[in-house]
């Protein structure tokens, strides 16, 4: 992992305890490229709690691969707790990193092997920052 790489995660683990608790954030030590990189990846949810990028597009994967033969777009907006502009967002991401192709049928996304790859290093990231008292 390189330095770029731990110091991004570091600061997403980070963030994201400090929003939980609503503390201040410490940005020092940090460079500008990691803080403009994850500060524009927060997106507000209902109730308050704040998903990265990163949860947005984990959550769309767990969507997608849940269902046999693919989800409609609609679906997967609604299932993942998505605007339309984020779903065009996010979805134009996963489609253009292969993480999910179109369907044999017409409108349908379904998850490649490599999404289910990236998917299982969002889960293991996401299982990495819960606290020990879980």
């Amino acid at each position: 992992m390189g330095k770029l790489e731990a110091e991004e995660k570091e600061f997403i683990l980070a963030l994201r305890e400090k929003l939980s608790t609503r503390e201040a954030i410490d940005l020092t030590g940090l460079s500008e490229a990691t803080i403009v990189k994850y500060s524009k990846g927060l997106r507000k949810k209902k109730r308050g709690i704040y998903r990265t990028m990163y949860d947005i597009l984990r959550d769309m994967l767990i969507v997608i691969s849940e269902s046999r033969k693919g989800l409609r777009r609609t679906h997967v907006m609604y299932k993942a707790n998505l605007s339309h502009d984020q779903l065009k967002k996010y979805l134009r991401i996963l489609l253009e990193k292969r993480f999910v192709r179109e369907g044999e049928e017409e409108g349908y996304y379904e998850i490649t092997p490599k999404g289910k790859a990236y998917l299982e290093l969002l889960i293991a990231l996401q299982e990495e920052k819960r606290p020990e008292s879980e």
